[in-house]
């Protein structure tokens, strides 16, 4: 039989809502309330044009301990990821954010929302190129470039967000953009089909 499809899911910006969690820090401190679509590169301080000494704080505030364990879930995210696990063969690969509880905050949280009974398989690196999968799915355009680059014979995903848009994939063989989980789903079935029928043929 084919091996399972090895999928390879960033975090951040895909099922974590990091990008709303430091707008809501910005507001506390500040009392500035801006808006995700804002967000037009992928320097979210630079985005909303906040002040150099600010942003100094609010990323002191987000090395605090246990950040990780309070971002919220994208509405949706549960439910895909869990049957993510039921079609491929799916790891994590997240960029740690450098405070001392980080990493483990994220295994928990990742545990918490999607698995039950098991842990869940994750690489922390800020060099997501080094991994290999048959699906990279990631927010960042940089990890997106570099990866794709690295596996030309896999396929990478930019998860449509509003700091991305300016990427544009036509002329890139191997890289899609996607904004719904049932995209998802239908490449990962395509792809599959394409294994089974390889390795039948």
């Amino acid at each position: 039989m084919p091996r399972k499809l090895r999928l390879l899911l960033d975090v951040d910006g895909v099922i974590a809502d990091f990008p709303q969690y430091y707008l809501d820090i910005v507001q506390a401190k500040f009392g500035v309330a801006h808006s995700v679509e804002a967000i037009n590169k992928w320097n979210i301080g630079e985005s909303i044009q906040l002040h150099p000494d600010r942003r100094d704080i609010v990323r002191a505030a987000l090395q605090e301990p246990g950040v990780a364990m309070s971002l919220r879930a994208y509405p949706g995210s549960v439910k895909a990821v869990r049957k993510l696990r039921k079609m491929v063969d799916l790891f994590f690969v997240t960029s740690p954010l450098g405070s001392s509880t980080w990493t483990d905050d994220r295994e928990r949280w990742l545990e918490a929302h999607f698995f039950t009974g098991d842990k869940p398989r994750v690489t922390h690196t800020h060099e997501k190129y080094i991994c290999f999968g048959d699906v990279f799915v990631d927010d960042k355009v940089d990890h997106i470039k570099a990866w794709s680059e690295a596996w030309p014979n896999s396929t990478a995903v930019i998860w449509d967000q509003p700091w991305n848009r300016k990427f544009n994939v036509n002329g890139r063989r191997n890289v899609l953009r996607m904004n719904r989980w049932e995209q998802l789903f239908s490449l990962v079935e395509e792809l599959m089909s394409k294994q089974v029928h390889a390795y039948v043929g």
